[in-house]
Parts: structure tokens; C-alpha cells; sequence
């Protein structure tokens, strides 16, 4: 797809301004990538096709390597391919499941097979050692992005029988090296039965630094194409807002006062009024609090009164903010006992003294603008830093 079908993929009103800023986000979660030498066009690999493209492979002395999974999740390949897509073949050769890759006379086949939970990786070629090294440092590299994924490495035997072969007999790279911790140099063949050497077969296809200028030039190329391939990135903020349901009349003021600044400055609130029925509320706000810059409590009687909020939404609140920098405001809606919470230590939008309830309709309006104004400047406060 190129720059111009955005307008075409996206196409509701609420998107508009945000196009080019989805992109980014597809590209920064190795969802697509842009095709070298053609500025604006970009290839997603998920929606490649299922069909294996037409090529030729040198079946003699390759290395290969293959990762079992006792779970596969869905993406490992595709951020592969986004990650290496600086070599692949004719920039053709590539589909959803797979991609031959292309670096110095040498070539790396990469294919997955999510039915059987594997992925196969198979190098022919001059650099054979340092390519597979580029390979492998790639995929461990995405792996350690999964917390507590299980798999396996296996490493093929390099026996008389087995060198050579598209089939050979694998052994558990955790297998071989405990052969080494037990001080057990060699190791016996399943198929040929014959003996060969343990360190030889991890040499053979795990020395990382082999691949280590290849490593360096991927890298570079990564850094170079996250520096040109666009412009720079729209500000968006997220704040996040806290409310007894009870102050609902007070929260649709807020809601009113931020709406200009939501319009033209692209700052992102959330509230619970965003979880859809039938969602995980309990996840949703988790994630809304995980992903805040801001936090906004409107305290009043009725928001400390709710056993909700004291038990589920305040202490992740307090907890991120001592964490992670989370800023909180909060807003004296009505006289209250906030000295009693751990809320009184946080900076007020407001004179506590001199609460919104107290206040003619029109010295609200001039207080909700500068409470607005406030929540604005803590938000691109943060973003800058």
C-alpha cells in the first residue's frame, strides 16, 4: 500500500488527522515496513499471500536450524521480516509465512510452520556462519519480547551421514550443553550412530559473534529508516479521569471545557464512559491507567465514599505515580475529608479552600478554563521531558 491509500484504509472522520500517525504505530510495532528504494510504499507482511513463491535453493552444505514452540504466538515472523526486510531477495521473495533473505552471496530461507509450531531456518551460501548468526540474534531478540515463551533449539548433526542432508538428526541445543557442563565431549548420532564432537555441533551454527559486522550494517540500516521514513510524530496525551458517578454534572462540565483541547491540541482523555459493553472493564482501566500521563481525580464526598475507587482505581493510580511519573491533579469539586487520604500530598487545580460548589456559575466557568489550562501544561509538560 503507499501514502495515498491511507485516506482509502482509514476512512472515518475520527481518523482524519491521524493517518499519518497510524502509520507510525504499524511501523514502530512491526506491523509493515517501507520497501527500500521506494519511498511511500510499504509492504504489510501479515497480508502477504499463503502461497510460497517460485524460487531455487542449493540443497548442498547448508546450515540449519530449526525452533520448536511449546506455545507459538502469532507474530513472531512478521516482525522478522520487518526487522530484516533490508535483505530480502529482489525484495520479492517474501510471504507470509516465510522470507529468503539475501546478503553477500549468501542466503538465508526462514520459514514458519505455525501448524507444527516451528520455524525453519536453512543458509547456503559464503557467509554461511555469519548470516545465520544475523538470524538467529533476531528471532532471540523478538522471543525475549514474550514473557516466559518455551521453546526449543534444535541443532542438526553434522555426522558423516547427516552433513549435507535436508533431514538430519536434531539435537536439543540445551541437551548439548549440558553434555559440556558434564564434561561429555562427544555425543552419539540417532541415526547414524556414529559419534561427534559437542562443541563442534554448537560452533557450528550458535558463534553469534561470527555475524557481528553483518549485525552492525542491519542495525545502522534499521536506525536509518526509523530516522527518514516520516515526518514528526503528532503529540497525543493521555489523560486519564476519575469520577464518582454520583458527580456525573460535574464530569460533563469537565468533558465540555476539554473538548476544544481535545479537537485542536490532540490531547487523548479517557474515561470509564470509553469501555464497551461487554469488555473487560477491570482490564480496560488497567490499561488506560498503564498507558496515562495524567491522571485527573475530581474529589468530592461521593468520590471518597466509593469503596470502588479507594480499592480499584486509586492505589494503581498512586502506585504509577510514584513509579512511573505519573502526574496527578486533582480537583476540590466540594468540601471533603481529602486530609485524610493519601490524596492531599498532590498538587490541587483548584484552591481546596474555595471549592467549584461554592462558586456563581460564572466564576466556574473562569475556574474550569484554568483547571483545563493546568491539566493541558502538565500533559505537553511530560511529553517534552
Amino acid at each position: 500500500f503507499t501514502q495515498d491509500n491511507l485516506a482509502d484504509i482509514w476512512k472515518d472522520g475520527e481518523y482524519a488527522q491521524m493517518r499519518d500517525e497510524l502509520l507510525q504505530l504499524m511501523m514502530r510495532f512491526k506491523l509493515c515496513y517501507q520497501i527500500p528504494s521506494r519511498p511511500g510504499t510499504y509492504i504489510a507482511p501479515q497480508l502477504l499471500s499463503v502461497n510460497q513463491p517460485d524460487y531455487t535453493w542449493d540443497d548442498s552444505n547448508n546450515l540449519i536450524l530449526r525452533y520448536e514452540y511449546d506455545f507459538m504466538p502469532k507474530g513472531i515472523l512478521t516482525r522478522f521480516i520487518v526487522e530484516t526486510h533490508f535483505w530480502i531477495e529482489q525484495q520479492k521473495l517474501v510471504w507470509r509465512s516465510g522470507v529468503v533473505l539475501d546478503k553477500d552471496q549468501t542466503r538465508a530461507e526462514v520459514i514458519e510452520n505455525y501448524n507444527q509450531k516451528q520455524i525453519k531456518i536453512r543458509v547456503a551460501g559464503n557467509r554461511k556462519k555469519e548470516l545465520l548468526a544475523v538470524v538467529t540474534h533476531e528471532l532471540e531478540k523478538i522471543h525475549k519480547s514474550f514473557e516466559r515463551l518455551q521453546y526449543q533449539t534444535l541443532v542438526p548433526c553434522n555426522c558423516s551421514s547427516c552433513q549435507g542432508s535436508q533431514t538430519p538428526y536434531s539435537y536439543l541445543l540445551d541437551v548439548l550443553h549440558r553434555f559440556l557442563d558434564a564434561r561429555q565431549n562427544q555425543i552419539q548420532c540417532q541415526k547414524s550412530f556414529q559419534m561427534v564432537d559437542v562443541r563442534k555441533l554448537i560452533d557450528d551454527v550458535m558463534q553469534q559473534t561470527s555475524g557481528a559486522e553483518l549485525q552492525r550494517e542491519l542495525e545502522q540500516k534499521k536506525n536509518e529508516s526509523q530516522q527518514s521514513f516520516m515526518p514528526e510524530p503528532i503529540i497525543r496525551n493521555q489523560v486519564f479521569i476519575s469520577y464518582s458517578h454520583q458527580d456525573q454534572q460535574w464530569f460533563t462540565i469537565l468533558q465540555k471545557h476539554l473538548k476544544p483541547m481535545i479537537r485542536n491540541q490532540k490531547l487523548a482523555v479517557w474515561d470509564d464512559t470509553k469501555i464497551q459493553p461487554g469488555a473487560e472493564w477491570r482490564q480496560e482501566i488497567e490499561e488506560a491507567i498503564a498507558a496515562a500521563k495524567v491522571a485527573v481525580l475530581m474529589v468530592s464526598p461521593d468520590f471518597l465514599a466509593s469503596d470502588f475507587i479507594a480499592d480499584d482505581e486509586l492505589p494503581p493510580l498512586l502506585n504509577t505515580a510514584q513509579a512511573k511519573g505519573l502526574t496527578i491533579i486533582w480537583i476540590p469539586l466540594r468540601f471533603s475529608s481529602y486530609k485524610e487520604t493519601a490524596i492531599e500530598k498532590y498538587q490541587a487545580a483548584h484552591d481546596p479552600k474555595n471549592p467549584l460548589s461554592r462558586l456563581s456559575e460564572a466564576e466556574q466557568d473562569g475556574a474550569w478554563v484554568d483547571i483545563c489550562s493546568k491539566i493541558k501544561e502538565a500533559a505537553f509538560k511530560i511529553n517534552q521531558v
